[in-house]
């Protein structure tokens, strides 16, 4: 159960943005930026950079997250487990990388 409420507008934009139910948590209980809101003085916006690019391998609760290289997350479940990987800079570190098509082999 969520402890917020998104208005109409912030549902439109997380659905236009792509931004993923499980990244909105985070950033409201640890922003890397808060400010009051320009158009209504009663909100305020809560912001943090999203990733480029998660990769989730399991649906388990994330218990705990770990960076492991500068913009490379690790996610872990109950058993400490790896169940998400989210990566930052993805252009950044290598231009030839599409981020939005992604092949990978699974033994």
């Amino acid at each position: 159960m969520n402890d917020y409420i998104l208005t109409a507008h912030a549902q439109q934009m997380c659905s236009e943005c792509a931004i993923k139910p499980e990244w909105i948590q985070p950033v409201l209980s640890d922003p890397a930026v808060t400010q009051p809101d320009q158009r209504d003085p009663t909100l305020t916006n809560k912001l943090r950079r999203i990733p480029e690019m998660y990769v989730r391998m399991d649906e388990a609760p994330i218990i705990e997250s770990e960076e492991v290289q500068p913009g490379l997350i690790v996610d872990f479940n109950e058993n400490g487990q790896v169940i998400g990987i989210e990566m930052h800079g993805v252009k950044a570190r290598n231009p030839a990388v599409n981020p939005k098509s992604l092949h990978f082999e699974v033994a």
